[in-house]
């Protein structure tokens, strides 16, 4: 929902923005339109590509879950000094960087022993024939 807070997106933009694949962002977009909180809106750019944007139901429903997550983020961090949480950032920040790092080498190496070749690209492996 906070992806198209601000500004309506197509579902394929908001799925690049979060960097996931579009076909969940659509699932889970359809289900927001279809409780009410988001509405699909033309767009100029594009015929075939609706905007996705929140309805007034869906923004007060954000404001409620912000409101919620802001409170839970003040209790789960006291008593926590800002050099520990800086360092878990840290940490987090290596963990997945390698993460990608060894997804893409394991992609490269299967693609080697296939006789293709992988590229990377926001998380997702796509294999293209060499």
């Amino acid at each position: 929902m906070s992806v198209v807070s601000e500004d309506s997106l197509p579902v394929a933009r908001a799925a690049r923005r979060l960097g996931v694949a579009r076909q969940g962002v659509q699932r889970i977009a359809n289900e927001l339109v279809r409780d009410g909180l988001a509405e699909f809106r033309d767009n100029p750019d594009h015929r075939t590509s609706p905007l996705l944007a929140l309805t007034p139901t869906g923004r007060r429903a954000l404001e409620a879950i912000t409101v919620r997550a802001d409170a839970a983020h003040r209790a789960m961090g006291e008593g926590l000094a800002q050099a520990d949480l800086a360092a878990v950032r840290a940490l987090l920040r290596r963990l997945t960087r390698q993460t990608d790092q060894w997804a893409e080498a394991e992609a490269e190496a299967g693609g080697a022993q296939r006789g293709t070749r992988s590229r990377a690209t926001t998380g997702r492996v796509r294999t293209e024939e060499a």
